[in-house]
């Protein structure tokens, strides 16, 4: 399922620039949102401790002086290009192995912007709802973690997830950036996302990025691109419900606006969309207890969202690591905790995602509490 995003060297492109044209609407929405089309700017992606994605070309983009040559450097790597009459430019830096501290340094006319500390290795997206969103400060043993939590080639970035009707390009100004792991810092982290870096690092032993990308109570079409949804004839309800929705608050019914958690695309427009112009390693997803009343429709949902983000990033074959709901029982399933009931579609449903290549899934049952829909151990959650 193709929605928009064009494969490399494909035939729509800016003339004369090849630049695809998602990207450059990309970063044509940057200038306009920063207001920096007259100096020289870089979205808020770009920072000081960025994990970048190894054995991948290195994408390096913004706005700069219509007409204004631009030189990268990235230790020996160096490219140039030359701003348009919009300002955009665009490089490719050749694909590194995982190492750093680095220094990414881009110039143009006397400006210049430099960002330090900055890694290559495996960045990895974590997201769903508030079981991936549960702090480490949260998790058994949290004392002895964090005193542990001296890992500076572990590095988050959190996306905020307020939710937008449309797709964002950028940070606000005040955003922290990307945050160095250690026992003053790590406390924040998503304890799933943690232990499940520290985990790799451990084994493969390079620098690791997390984004962060989770809110609690959100429905998974919230996190799916909404040309995505209209493509597939199954998910029409989903469509005829919010647009239902629309009209009646316009209306002055009293329903809430649908801009937010559970709305359609819109956790995908605040959380991912900023992130997709630069290569990752693959997604870390844990949701699917706010869809347990649609658990045969979660069967559809699943796949959308795993072939429209491959899509979007244009990685075909991105890993897709899916946590498979634990066992769970609020008190209405007869049957005991891990037999019968609501979850139980959804795990079922979970489990379809396997027909596609280069997915996994992490089966939990037995992790779970009967009466509380948080369990604490993540760490074991990220072993599996």
């Amino acid at each position: 399922m193709r929605i928009g995003k064009m494969k490399k060297g494909n035939a729509l492109t800016m003339a004369g620039r090849g630049y695809p044209v998602c990207l450059l609407g990309w970063m044509l929405a940057l200038a306009s949102l920063t207001g920096h089309a007259g100096e020289l700017s870089l979205d808020r992606t770009f920072g000081d401790n960025m994990v970048l994605q190894r054995n991948h070309p290195v994408p390096v983009f913004g706005i700069a002086p219509a007409g204004t040559e631009v030189t990268v450097r990235l230790n020996d790597k160096t490219a140039q290009a030359t701003s348009d009459s919009q300002g955009v430019w665009r490089v490719e830096l050749p694909s590194m192995e995982a190492g750093g501290p680095h220094v990414l340094q881009i110039s143009a006319g006397g400006e210049q912007r430099t960002y330090k500390n900055v890694l290559v290795g495996d960045v990895w997206v974590c997201a769903g709802q508030s079981n991936m969103n549960l702090p480490l400060r949260n998790q058994p043993d949290v004392d002895a973690t964090l005193a542990a939590a001296d890992r500076p080639e572990i590095r988050l970035f959190r996306s905020p997830t307020r939710g937008r009707a449309n797709p964002r390009t950028d940070f606000a100004e005040n955003h922290p950036g990307w945050v160095v792991a250690s026992p003053d810092t790590a406390g924040a982290f998503s304890g799933l996302a943690y232990h499940f870096a520290t985990r790799i690092q451990d084994e493969i032993e390079v620098p690791i990025g997390i984004i962060h990308a989770a809110r609690g109570g959100s429905f998974i079409e919230s996190w799916i691109p909404r040309p995505a949804i209209e493509a597939a004839p199954e998910l029409k309800p989903i469509l005829d419900q919010w647009e239902w929705l629309n009209a009646n608050r316009s209306q002055g019914s009293g329903f809430p606006s649908p801009v937010g958690k559970q709305a359609i695309s819109t956790l995908y427009n605040e959380s991912i969309h900023p992130h997709i112009t630069r290569p990752i390693k693959g997604v870390l997803w844990y949701q699917g207890e706010s869809n347990t009343d649609r658990g045969y429709q979660y069967r559809t949902l699943l796949p959308v969202l795993v072939e429209s983000w491959r899509d979007i990033w244009d990685q075909p074959d991105l890993p897709f690591v899916v946590v498979q709901l634990p066992n769970y029982d609020p008190g209405v399933n007869p049957f005991g905790p891990q037999d019968g009931g609501p979850w139980e579609i959804v795990r079922e449903s979970q489990s379809t995602i396997l027909k596609l290549p280069n997915t996994a899934l992490a089966v939990t049952l037995g992790m779970g509490l009967d009466q509380d829909v948080h369990p604490r151990d993540k760490r074991g959650v990220a072993t599996r």
